[in-house]
């Protein structure tokens, strides 16, 4: 069942539209009515109804400035504007808005009912919308989060398995994805190329074996380098200075 609050300054007329909701058989429950803007505006942010049926001119806060006031905070609900007055700046005004329905005074059961089998048309077929959206949603993070997942575990084996010859396409498989795509994904997750990272990987550890004393043919093994002469060349272009000199501090 659907929620409506009816603001009206004329207490006659909420009496009126709740009697022709309820002689109708309509769908709807009646939580909330005012007969000013204030009270109406503290209602509907209290109930925060499916429905607002509101007039336009009344007394503390007009129809408008509370539709304003609510719309940003209830987008999922369904304003109905009712009003004796038809100048073309109320209806455009109304219309911006996001206004779905007018019911002219003087009211009658045919209007009113019109403007809610219309209103519940849109409140279903918002909340689908809204369904689908939030499963997208849902799906989305999943898949981020599944691919977020992924590129740890290649960070992870990378960090104990770098003084391997490691390939895309061994951690591909590691993680069940093509060698292009995780290649894409771990750039967006990293900033770098695996490359590049694992590079990095390796003289971080080769500077920390350096400074322990090692001498620098053994690092280069340690370090995944079958060529020493390469790994004095990778070392060199990444770190500044040669291995020998990294070790005897001649930085």
């Amino acid at each position: 069942m659907k929620s409506i609050v009816i603001i009206d300054d004329e207490n006659v007329v909420v009496e009126a539209i709740g009697a022709m909701v309820r002689r109708a058989g309509l769908d709807y429950q009646i939580i909330g009515t005012a007969t000013d803007g204030v009270d109406g505006l503290r209602v509907v942010m209290d109930t925060r109804p499916d429905v607002v049926i509101t007039d336009i001119r009344m007394p503390g806060i007009d129809g408008l400035s509370l539709i304003e006031r609510t719309i940003e905070e209830l987008p999922m609900s369904v304003f109905i504007v009712i009003s004796g007055y038809r100048e073309f700046e109320y209806a455009q005004k109304a219309l911006k808005l996001g206004v779905m329905d007018f019911i002219e005074k003087p009211i009658d059961t045919q209007s009113v009912v019109t403007a809610l089998i219309r209103a519940e048309e849109v409140l279903d077929l918002r909340r689908k919308v809204h369904r689908v959206r939030h499963v997208d949603a849902v799906r989305q993070q999943e898949r981020t989060d599944a691919q977020n997942g992924a590129v740890g575990e290649v960070l992870r084996y990378i960090h104990a398995n770098y003084a391997q010859d490691l390939g895309l396409d061994e951690l591909s498989k590691l993680v069940d994805m093509t060698p292009a795509y995780l290649s894409d994904l771990f750039k967006r997750n990293t900033g770098t190329s695996y490359v590049k990272y694992l590079t990095a990987v390796r003289m971080n550890n080769a500077c920390r074996m350096l400074l322990q004393g090692e001498r620098a043919s053994t690092v280069a093994e340690k370090v995944g380098y079958r060529d020493y002469n390469y790994f004095c060349k990778v070392f060199k272009k990444n770190v500044g200075v040669t291995p020998s000199e990294y070790r005897d501090g001649k930085t």
